[in-house]
């Protein structure tokens, strides 16, 4: 089969799957509000109403799969993280999970109208904080070598080769004020060696492609370079995920594993770090031209 005839049927299959999807939806959907409505009904009868609630809860979970929201949710439990599409859907879910929930009892109206409230609070929020954010970085410093290290997406850490991400790691931790040292080519299993309240910590970089996982490999591979370069702290960091083996001998090991949420995370720390030294730089120069 051809490329076009292979993106065709993919093209093909997808709509498929979204019109059952939402074909699906729907169908719980309005099987949710029935027994919402039910429930309305015979709230002084509390073992039906109790068997009800419980049906309409399965009915909400069935919905959470439905919309492939679990999918989202055991790549990560942090919902910013998600893809905006996701978000959306999430978005979705809660207005019809808040819609059967406000049907089950008196002025359930205002359930939703509050549901509509906190979402455009969290609207307005999310462009207030997105426009502070863009107020604190000066002109002159847009361009800067080290900018291009604050704004980096994961998906553009997704197409580094293992070299680039090491330098990557290197200037995030630099960045946040440690010292940072990479290691040469044979480094045992240490890739950066970063320095910190006398606490002395080696990394092991892991960058890898979509749909692959970090094993014990990387856990033995750091604790054979622990003795080599003196570390007190042991890290494995990537930018994917790891095995539920590699987490246990981690643990057994003592070693931090910063999985694809907490490199998103690093580099929040390392915005936020920038952003404040920024803002001091600024107020500094201002100071001194008032001299």
């Amino acid at each position: 089969m051809s490329k076009k005839h292979r993106a065709k049927a993919t093209k093909s299959t997808n709509k498929s799957n979204a019109s059952s999807m939402t074909l699906q939806t729907m169908v719980l959907f309005f099987i949710g509000m029935t027994v919402a409505d039910e429930i309305y009904e015979i709230q002084e009868d509390v073992q039906s109403s109790f068997l009800l609630l419980g049906i309409l809860f399965f009915i909400n979970v069935g919905l959470f799969r439905t919309m492939g929201l679990h999918l989202a949710f055991n790549r990560s439990h942090r919902v910013q993280y998600w893809k905006l599409n996701q978000k959306t859907i999430f978005g979705l879910y809660l207005f019809l999970t808040v819609s059967m929930i406000g049907a089950t009892f008196p002025y359930g109206e205002l359930l939703i109208l509050l549901f509509f409230l906190v979402l455009i609070y969290l609207g307005i929020n999310f462009v207030w904080q997105s426009f502070k954010k863009l107020s604190f970085v000066l002109p002159h410093q847009r361009n800067t070598k080290l900018n291009t290290t604050r704004n980096f997406a994961i998906e553009e850490i997704d197409q580094m080769e293992g070299k680039e991400f090491e330098v990557f790691l290197s200037k995030l931790y630099d960045g946040m004020g440690y010292y940072v040292e990479l290691t040469p080519h044979k480094d045992y299993g240490i890739d950066v060696i970063t320095i910190k309240d006398k606490i002395k910590t080696g990394i092991q970089a892991k960058c890898y492609g979509e749909g692959r996982t970090i094993g014990v490999e990387a856990v033995n591979e750091v604790c054979g370079g622990a003795g080599v370069w003196k570390v007190q702290k042991k890290m494995v960091i990537t930018n994917r995920y790891f095995s539920k083996e590699a987490l246990i001998s981690a643990k057994s090991n003592n070693i931090e594993m910063i999985d694809r949420d907490g490199l998103q995370l690093l580099i929040n720390e390392y915005k936020v770090i920038k952003e404040k030294r920024t803002l001091f730089s600024f107020f500094t120069m201002l100071n001194r031209s008032k001299v």
